[in-house]
């Protein structure tokens, strides 16, 4: 027998062998994009179960098992409508494996929260305000210290800039000098000292 979890009794279906696995799988993504009638989904599901020498499901427990399926698609629903509207007001681009981790923590308690729930609307978000304050405090704060990283490594590319700059006009300092005294003209002079520093056309 298959072994699936389940509050309260076990329906004819979840008691279906584990090789059936497969049909019950398709049969629950026909109920959910509902583009064929149940009584023909409920055939040719039985069909295919058939195939393994397994009894047909009635129509009644069929229908029992499709307003199931359908509640808990409209909760999955809820709880992906409502966590996407809390982590809305939370600003994190800038996801660290913490702000991740702690996003995840969310959604898995929202989701639980909202299938356990008779009614979604009638929950209490006590917890999860908790949660999203503990969220905000922890991205804010991981921004900040982006920033000031982000700062910090702008700041240590403009000194390697400078510095580099100024160790191409030292050595342009150099080859002008050695040119001068080469003889060279002054047109040629500069052209090696635009091409040391990068000038050069």
């Amino acid at each position: 027998m298959a072994r699936r979890s389940g509050r309260g009794r076990l329906s004819s279906i979840e008691l279906l062998p584990e090789v059936c696995d497969e049909h019950i799988a398709w049969a629950n993504a026909e109920l959910r994009d509902r583009n064929m009638p149940q009584t023909e989904i409920l055939r040719q599901f039985n069909a295919r179960i058939a195939d393994h020498g397994c009894k047909p499901i009635s129509k009644g427990a069929f229908s029992r098992y499709s307003v199931r399926k359908a509640i808990e698609i409209r909760k999955l629903k809820a709880s992906q409508e409502i966590a996407n509207t809390i982590l809305a007001q939370v600003d994190v681009k800038d996801r660290s494996a913490t702000t991740i981790a702690l996003v995840e923590m969310i959604k898995n308690r929202i989701n639980e929260t909202v299938t356990s729930a008779e009614d979604p609307a009638e929950l209490d978000g006590k917890d999860l305000t908790l949660m999203l304050n503990r969220l905000s405090t922890i991205a804010k704060r991981e921004q900040m210290l982006l920033r000031e990283q982000r700062k910090e490594e702008i700041e240590d590319e403009e000194r390697r800039e400078a510095e580099a700059a100024r160790d191409r006009k030292e050595t342009a300092d150099k080859m002008e000098k050695i040119a001068t005294e080469a003889g060279l003209g002054a047109d040629r002079i500069e052209a090696i000292r635009k091409g040391v520093l990068g000038l050069a056309s």
